[in-house]
C-alpha cells in the first residue's frame, strides 16, 4: 500500500511540473509567435474577361501573414491576388499599415509583402523556418479566422505528406502537407509551427472533409525564397518529357527493362534541353540519384512521391542527374533545367488586365484559361470544344510549334461593319491578310496600317474568311465606343 501511495504522489508530483513548468514555457513560444502573426485586409478587383474592358465589382477579403528575415511578411499569393490596396494589422494593435506585393509566386501559392512604414517592425522578431514535420506531429496553425479581430492558434496532427494541384493557379502540382487542425477562412497565409518554428504556410482545405486542410511545407517555401533572392520571381522549371509507368510485366518486356531494375519509359519530349540528353524509347532508372520505381515514384522527404518532386526543389540553369537505359546499355547523363513558358495562359491569372483588342466591333483575345473559365464553373465540360482541345493538348500535341500564340475572336458587338459575323465567335484565326500572327500587337499594327482596300481575316475548320472594308472601320470603332460604353479598345502587352 506505501508503495502505491509513493507511485501516486511521483505520478503527481510529474503532472504538476508539467503544468507549472512545460505550460508556461509553451504558453510564451505560444505568445511570442502570435506577435509576429499579422492580419491581412486586401481590397481587390477582378478583371471581366467576358468584357475585358471593364472590370468586375471591388471586394475586400481578410488573410493572414508572418514576419520573416528581412522585414518581409510571407503569405499566400491568394490572400494578395488582384490587389488593389494592402493593409496589415499586428496582434493586439489597432494601427493600420499600408502594404505592397515585393514578390509574388502564384504557381506556389506564395507571396511576399514589404510594409511601407519601416516603423512596423519596430519591437517585432521574424520566425525561423524548421524542416518538415513526420507523420503523427503535433503542429499549432496561427491566423486570423473569421469570427474574430484577434489572432488565434489551433492544434493538429500531421496525417499525410502528398503531392496535390494547387488550386490557386489550377494546373500546378506540387508538395503538400495535411493537417487535422481547423484551417478557416482568414488562416490562409499563417504560419503552422512545430517546437517554435515554422514548418508550413496554411492554404487549402478539403471542402466535402471536416479538419482536412493542406499547408505548403518547407521545402516549397525555401525553393520560394531562393528563387526571389535575385530580386525576381522566375517559376517552376520542367523536367522537359512525358513518361508511362513500367508496371505492365508486358511493358516491361517490350522494353526490356533489365533484370533487377525498376524505371519509367520516355514517350515523348517536349523541350530542347530534354531532347538532348533523352529520346522516346528510353528507360529512366533514376533521377538525381533517386531510384524510380516502376509506378514513377521515388522516396524523397520519407515517403513515396512523383518522381518529378526530384526537379521540384530546384532553380531554373541548375543540372539534374538522369540515369537510364538506351540500347541495353546503362548511361548517365545531366539535364540543364529551363522553364516552359507557354504563349497561352494555361493557368489562372492574376494582378494583370486581360489583353484584348477591339476593331469593327469584333473582340480578340489570346486563348487563355481565364478566358475560357466565361464559360461557367464547369467550363471544362462547357466550354467550346475546339477551345477546350487547345486548351488541354496545347503542350501534349505540341500544338504551340504551329500555333504559339491561337488568337480568339470571342466576341461582336453588332454594328452595320459586322453584319455577317455573328457566326465567326470563339474561333481561332489563322492569319490576317495572309500573315500568321505572333501577337495581338502585331495583328493591332497591321490593321492599322491597312489604309485602304480590305482586311481578311481567316480562321481555322475552313469556314470562309471575315472580309472588312478598312476605310469603314474607324467610323465604325466611333459608334461602337459610344453605343457599348467602351473606354478603351485594346489592352496590349508591352
Amino acid at each position: 500500500m506505501e508503495k502505491k501511495r509513493l507511485a501516486k504522489l511521483t505520478l503527481t508530483i510529474v503532472i504538476f511540473s508539467y503544468f507549472f513548468l512545460f505550460c508556461p514555457l509553451v504558453y510564451s513560444q505560444v505568445n511570442e509567435i502570435q506577435h509576429s502573426v499579422v492580419k491581412i485586409i486586401t481590397t481587390s478587383q477582378q478583371p471581366d474577361y467576358y468584357t475585358p474592358w471593364r472590370m468586375k465589382k471591388i471586394s475586400t477579403q481578410n488573410g493572414t501573414g508572418f514576419i520573416i528575415d528581412g522585414e518581409r511578411i510571407m503569405t499566400n499569393a491568394h490572400v494578395v491576388a488582384n490587389a488593389k490596396y494592402i493593409i496589415i494589422q499586428k496582434n493586439n494593435d489597432p494601427k493600420r499599415y499600408t502594404a505592397k506585393i515585393q514578390h509574388i509566386g502564384n504557381d506556389c501559392d506564395l507571396a511576399v509583402l514589404k510594409v511601407i512604414d519601416k516603423d512596423f517592425f519596430k519591437n517585432t522578431t521574424p520566425l525561423d523556418f524548421g524542416g518538415i514535420p513526420n507523420i503523427n506531429d503535433t503542429v499549432l496553425a496561427y491566423g486570423y479566422p473569421v469570427g474574430g479581430e484577434k489572432a488565434s492558434v489551433t492544434k493538429g496532427i500531421v496525417s499525410r505528406i502528398d503531392y496535390i494541384r494547387y488550386s490557386h493557379s489550377g494546373i500546378d502540382y506540387h508538395l503538400a502537407i495535411q493537417v487535422d487542425a481547423a484551417i478557416n477562412p482568414g488562416n490562409s497565409g499563417g504560419p503552422i509551427t512545430k517546437d517554435g518554428k515554422v514548418v508550413g504556410v496554411a492554404f487549402q482545405s478539403l471542402m466535402w472533409a471536416q479538419n482536412s486542410s493542406y499547408m505548403i511545407p518547407y521545402p516549397v517555401i525555401e525553393r520560394f525564397l531562393r528563387d526571389i533572392s535575385d530580386e525576381k520571381y522566375d517559376g517552376y522549371i520542367e523536367l522537359g518529357f512525358y513518361y508511362q509507368e513500367l508496371e505492365n510485366k508486358a511493358l516491361q518486356e517490350h522494353y526490356e527493362l533489365p533484370e533487377n531494375k525498376t524505371g519509367v519509359v520516355i514517350s515523348s519530349l517536349f523541350m530542347d534541353n530534354a531532347k538532348k540528353i533523352l529520346k522516346p524509347g528510353d528507360i529512366l532508372l533514376s533521377i538525381d540519384g533517386y531510384k524510380i520505381a516502376n509506378d514513377a515514384s521515388i522516396t524523397i522527404w520519407n515517403e513515396r512521391l512523383p518522381l518529378t518532386e526530384a526537379a521540384e526543389i530546384k532553380l531554373a540553369g541548375e543540372k539534374i542527374a538522369v540515369t537510364f537505359v538506351r540500347d541495353g546499355k546503362i548511361l548517365n547523363n545531366k539535364i540543364v533545367l529551363m522553364r516552359f513558358v507557354p504563349k497561352i495562359e494555361l493557368a489562372n491569372k492574376y494582378n494583370e488586365e486581360p489583353e484584348f483588342i477591339v476593331f469593327a466591333g469584333l473582340v480578340f483575345m489570346p486563348l487563355s484559361r481565364e478566358y475560357i473559365k466565361t464559360w461557367g464553373n464547369k467550363w471544362y465540360d462547357e466550354a467550346n470544344k475546339k477551345l477546350l482541345y487547345y486548351y488541354f493538348y496545347y503542350v501534349p500535341d505540341e500544338i504551340y510549334k504551329d500555333n504559339p500564340y491561337p488568337i480568339v475572336l470571342c466576341k461582336r458587338l453588332p454594328d452595320p461593319v459586322n453584319t455577317y459575323c455573328e457566326d465567326y465567335e470563339d474561333l481561332i484565326i489563322t492569319s490576317v491578310n495572309g500573315k500568321k500572327m505572333n501577337s495581338l500587337r502585331e495583328m493591332r499594327d497591321l490593321i492599322n496600317n491597312i489604309k485602304e482596300g480590305f482586311i481578311v481575316i481567316e480562321f481555322e475548320n475552313d469556314v470562309s474568311p471575315i472580309v472588312l472594308k478598312a476605310e469603314n472601320i474607324h467610323d465604325a470603332d466611333q459608334r461602337i465606343m459610344k453605343r457599348y460604353n467602351i473606354n478603351k479598345m485594346e489592352n496590349l502587352k508591352e
